[in-house]
């Protein structure tokens, strides 16, 4: 596909960008990290030319490239990809949109899980939690999210009772009907050592015992703080 578009729409048309955007997604499915970014890079200079600064497809690449960066350990760049995303989706989309969100908490998932930098990550959160609130309601899956990460944050900031609020509500629209059964593991995992750091030690055990059993139906690795608190 990539061929045929440089042949019969240029190199440096939008419609050969897109297809180096799939190709990326391809390269990356397949762990070529490298391949990715390169492909992403080129796709963006060629919208950035075409289209400038604010066209939706743009977004998306940047946002693609964030993801790669990440898995690659770059967390400096991978933040100013997605900052970049972030800085395009404000200026096509309506501040309320799902979509808007979703940029938002990539950068705060950058500094909080790549830069370890989660008070900085926490406005990002919350910003992104009252737009999902608000157009998509209090049970939405997308919206565990930005509780999720809220709750995380203040974990590691050393502040556990502050998230157990946020990881409540997100592990129990994670543990509903039709949701991927890793992510309520994961958010049990997080949800029970801020239970436990909170001093509930009784709810953070009974979340310990649920989230080890999960881990294990879902073949992860062995987690030493579930085996000592999940008994």
């Amino acid at each position: 596909a990539l061929a045929i578009n440089e042949r019969v729409s240029g190199p440096q048309h939008p419609d050969t960008a897109n297809s180096l955007g799939r190709l990326a997604v391809t390269a990356k499915q397949q762990q070529r990290l490298d391949e990715a970014a390169g492909y992403l890079r080129r796709a963006i200079d060629i919208l950035t030319a075409a289209e400038g600064d604010s066209s939706p497809s743009l977004a998306t690449m940047w946002a693609n490239l964030g993801v790669v960066l990440g898995e690659q350990d770059k967390g400096a760049e991978a933040l100013a990809a997605y900052e970049k995303a972030l800085a395009v989706r404000e200026q096509v989309l309506p501040p309320d949109h799902p979509d808007l969100a979703s940029s938002i908490m990539n950068v705060g998932i950058a500094l909080q899980e790549n830069l370890g930098r989660p008070a900085d990550a926490v406005p990002y959160f919350e910003r992104a939690k009252a737009i999902l609130e608000k157009k998509l309601g209090p049970d939405h899956p997308t919206l565990a999210f930005a509780l999720h990460g809220l709750g995380s944050a203040r974990l590691d900031m050393g502040q556990p009772a502050a998230g157990v609020a946020e990881l409540e509500h997100a592990y129990r629209i994670r543990r509903g009907p039709g949701v991927d059964p890793g992510l309520a593991a994961n958010t049990g995992y997080v949800l029970a050592r801020a239970l436990w750091g909170s001093g509930d030690r009784k709810r953070g055990s009974e979340v310990a015992r649920t989230t080890r059993k999960a881990f294990e139906a879902l073949g992860y690795p062995k987690d030493d703080w579930l085996e000592a608190h999940g008994k």
